[in-house]
């Protein structure tokens, strides 16, 4: 997770300002999230492709290919997540529509910090039974 942090810190703080077409590609996998919210390996494959969009749009091939090399990881952690807490799937798109919000109001860097500790916060309780 503090890998993940810094990589998506640095690249959310380099894609300002946005353009229309970035936040409405990141509308449309929230969007995408929202119709698989019965369904977490979906879910958290949309998870990952809003992440991985916002770290190659900030235009930097080796922090994306970086990037890369932690995704069987987040995989794990986001399905852990989102079985560890009942609504945690719910949570996430507040959060993915919070960050996309701020992305276009000019700066994400809050949202993307909060969305984020609020992930490892899930993380770090005890898998609830014969879900996790």
């Amino acid at each position: 997770m503090q890998a993940r942090g810094l990589v998506e810190d640095w690249c959310v703080r380099r894609i300002v300002p946005v353009d229309a077409s970035f936040i409405a590609e990141l509308e449309s996998i929230v969007a995408e999230q929202e119709a698989l919210l019965d369904d977490p390996l979906g879910f958290i494959d949309r998870d990952n492709a809003f992440h991985r969009l916002l770290v190659r749009q900030s235009g930097n091939p080796v922090l994306a290919e970086f990037y890369e090399s932690l995704r069987e990881r987040q995989i794990r952690m986001g399905i852990r997540a989102v079985a560890s807490e009942e609504n945690r799937a719910r949570t996430v798109l507040q959060e993915h529509t919070a960050i996309v919000r701020a992305l276009a109001a000019g700066d994400a860097s809050d949202a993307l910090a909060a969305h984020l500790a609020s992930t490892l916060t899930v993380l770090r309780l005890p898998a609830r039974a014969g879900r996790a």
